[in-house]
């Protein structure tokens, strides 16, 4: 998945900025320590509330958060509770499945104690692996330590122990995690500033990116990550891209002097940005001095191929802060998901499709209009998750919030998984569950070519 940044940030709460901005400056542990290994469980009551639909042509892992809490009357958890992530098979599953688990419903409890919160679950790109995240406070408050679970041996390595809420990024060979520490809210007190960490799975080290005030974006470009920096020119920041190698740190290589949201295409040969920049990618030590590129946000979509030819424009007019970018496995398409508000309560997303070619061709696959969600972030009430193997699907999920009690658990909010058909714009469901956190599919479909 191609993060997009801006979806989360707008209308997080300054209690739960201040906070993670404060404990993230603190110095990390030296050493990393291991958990107890999950405990299995098969108990279907662990996903009670849940809704699976199967629809044809649909295959896949859906893993999720959910939670044993029951809660007050006057509102508020009523009892001590377990957190558990849960793996639920869609569709039928081909014997040589990746996904090393039992078909069907299985889930796990990845907690002990001392944790109140377990989020934001991440198949890594082979499936052989699941990142997440655990909180010591119900609402994120306290930084987060970041685990690793191997879905075959279920042995569990903690990658960190003072990590942000904002989510890890898996470079496509799944060696290397690039997760982040700080806080980067503009306004809040006591800001950290932005930690882009990698850690290296086979030598189980560490090693710090970049900190930084000004975020814009951060991808892997097949085992190499691209990344932006940033450079103040007066009231003016520019967003330079630079690449980063693991294995050789410096020095780092500056690829465009301006660029926001960087998605790379999977087979590593195209940028899709947000750039001014017209002469397309020039591989140098350092950007240029002086601003002569207009600001990012205001910027247009660019396709930029690292051969360095000339740059081809996609779209302008594209508020960069809510626009998501995905590419089809086989990078033969990029697809533009836009979101705007439509009125108080409700916003509309449009898909546009783009195929790789001379010249490249564009076609609008579908639209969709959601109520948005009553809770205060707006990265819940829609995201868009991966374009199935096949390239037929659009795999998203929009929330619903019920504001009358349920079963005696007042104010629940669902998250509802569904597929848009990129050949009609239809959509049809694939899951409803509990909305505790994000969600994340692992597709299962025949890969095209």
């Amino acid at each position: 998945m191609i993060f997009q940044p801006g979806a989360w940030v707008k209308g997080l709460l300054y209690s739960m900025a201040m906070a993670c901005a404060l404990c993230a400056s603190a110095t990390a542990p030296a050493s990393i320590s291991h958990v107890d290994k999950p405990v299995f469980n098969d108990e279907n009551t662990v996903g009670a509330l849940s809704e699976f639909y199967h629809p044809p042509g649909i295959k896949g892992y859906l893993v999720y958060p959910r939670d044993t809490m029951t809660y007050r009357p006057e509102g508020g958890p009523a009892n001590n509770w377990e957190n558990y992530f849960v793996i639920k098979t869609i569709g039928e599953i081909p014997k040589d499945h990746a996904v090393p688990l039992p078909v069907g419903l299985t889930s796990f409890k990845v907690h002990g104690p001392d944790y109140q919160m377990a989020y934001q679950p991440h198949f890594s790109p082979d499936g052989q692996y699941l990142s997440y995240k655990l909180s010591q406070h119900l609402y994120g408050h306290d930084p987060s330590t970041l685990h690793l679970l191997n879905l075959k041996t279920l042995e569990v390595t903690t990658v960190d122990e003072w990590n942000s809420y904002w989510p890890e990024a898996w470079s496509p060979d799944c060696r290397y995690v690039l997760f982040f520490r700080g806080d980067f809210i503009y306004g809040a007190k006591g800001h950290a500033p932005r930690q882009s960490w990698v850690y290296d799975r086979f030598t189980k080290k560490r090693s710090e990116v970049i900190q930084t005030d000004y975020y814009a974006g951060d991808a892997w470009l097949r085992n190499t990550l691209v990344y932006t920096g940033s450079r103040k020119y007066g009231e003016q920041v520019l967003s330079p891209l630079f690449l980063y190698d693991p294995l050789q740190p410096r020095p780092r290589t500056c690829l465009l002097d301006d660029a926001l949201y960087p998605a790379p295409s999977p087979d590593g040969k195209r940028i899709a940005a947000f750039s001014g920049d017209t002469k397309g990618i020039r591989r140098k030590a350092a950007p240029s001095r002086r601003p002569t590129l207009m600001k990012g946000d205001q910027a247009p979509l660019k396709l930029f191929a690292l051969d360095g030819s000339t740059p081809v424009t996609l779209a302008t007019g594209l508020d960069s802060y809510s626009t998501m970018l995905l590419w089809s496995p086989n990078s033969k398409h990029l697809y533009i998901i836009a979101r705007r508000d439509t009125d108080e309560k409700h916003s509309k997303v449009s898909v546009t499709e783009y195929t790789m070619g001379k010249p490249v061709q564009n076609r609008v696959t579908g639209s969709l209009v959601f109520l948005r969600g009553l809770q205060s972030d707006s990265y819940f009430d829609f995201q868009a998750l991966k374009i199935t193997n096949d390239n037929r699907y659009l795999i998203y999920y929009v929330s619903e919030d019920t504001p009358t009690s349920h079963n005696g658990i007042p104010d629940i909010s669902f998250l509802h998984v569904k597929g848009m058909n990129l050949a009609d714009g239809t959509s049809v469901d694939i899951a409803k569950v509990l909305h505790r956190s994000t969600v994340d599919w692992f597709d299962e479909s025949a890969r095209n070519k």
